[in-house]
């Protein structure tokens, strides 16, 4: 870039026309560098919702995001959408997010597009309590998963869910947040027919943290986002928690989810994961580096022995 030209961070404090220049100027860098936009779908602020795309167009009022993944159905017109994003800014990774609505939806071959609303201005938010760790069923003590089965109560003329246990060997898990979860369901599962978005889901694990006692957490979650194996042997399930409780003196007390909320406990369990795994990487890169320099040693020895 060279000296006379403006920079996103001075743009950025600028206003009207000048902001939006700058709303252009970084998403059109968004698909240079091909960023991934992480997408959050709300209804009446309830996530319903979680796609994954990449800018690929910009245009005066609007821009055109490519979804990744075989999207079975379509978020409608005039949902409101919450894109978090991370661009190169002047030689630094500079986390990026803004709120719009869907302005239109369409399938070109095997191909799906989103049309959103140019947002007005970009914040600087990350989705912290949706930071990702890759874990198996075994990192977890007693991890079970149930599948909500919706059941119609005739006596108190309602509909409520029966919880039906999801057998180990059916389940795979694949990664967890503070935030949410995903899965990979069997389909020698029973419950593997119901599986669709918005179905509700818990799951229950206890979560050893170091200095303190084990945390046993229990989470309900629905379906934000799904797909199927080629051969429709497997389900993929992204999770998004709703209610979570914590076992307190022999009982779980509940708590409700916020929109931009995540379980702090399960987030302090994420991040120690992350911190351990990158401790041992560290030992063993820094146990091979001795190695060589040992073995070094003994060459140089034999040479001069010789």
């Amino acid at each position: 870039m060279s000296s006379k030209a403006t920079s996103f961070a001075r743009l950025f404090f600028r206003k009207t026309d000048e902001n939006a220049q700058a709303v252009r100027q970084i998403l059109s860098l968004a698909i240079e560098t091909r960023a991934d936009f992480n997408m959050d779908f709300f209804v009446h602020n309830r996530l319903v919702y979680q796609l994954k795309g990449a800018c690929v167009e910009v245009r005066p009022d609007a821009l055109k995001v490519y979804l990744r993944g075989g999207v079975e159905h379509l978020p409608p017109v005039g949902m409101e959408v919450h894109v978090y994003f991370s661009s190169r800014v002047e030689r630094k990774s500079v986390p990026f997010d803004f709120l719009t609505r869907v302005v239109s939806a369409e399938r070109k071959g095997g191909d799906s597009f989103l049309w959103l609303n140019l947002p007005e201005k970009l914040g600087h938010n990350q989705r912290r309590y949706n930071v990702r760790v890759s874990a198996s069923k075994e990192d977890i003590r007693d991890f079970r998963v149930w599948y909500g089965k919706p059941v119609v109560d005739a006596e108190a003329g309602d509909v409520r869910l029966r919880w039906v246990p999801i057998s180990l060997q059916h389940v795979e898990l694949l990664d967890i947040s503070a935030g949410g979860l995903q899965l990979l369901v069997a389909r020698g599962s029973p419950v593997y027919p119901h599986l669709a978005p918005r179905e509700v889901l818990l799951v229950r694990g206890t979560f050893e943290l170091r200095g303190k006692s084990p945390q046993q957490l229990i989470m309900v979650g629905s379906v934000v986002r799904m797909s199927k194996s080629e051969d429709a042997s497997r389900a993929g399930l992204a999770i998004s928690f709703k209610r979570w409780g914590k076992m307190v003196g022999g009982h779980f007390v509940w708590r409700d989810l916020g929109r931009q909320e995540g379980i702090n406990p399960l987030a302090d369990w994420v991040f120690q994961l992350i911190f351990n795994r990158r401790r041992l990487a560290r030992e063993r890169e820094e146990d091979c580096s001795s190695r060589k320099k040992y073995q070094g040693q003994d060459d140089h020895n034999q040479e001069r022995r010789q």
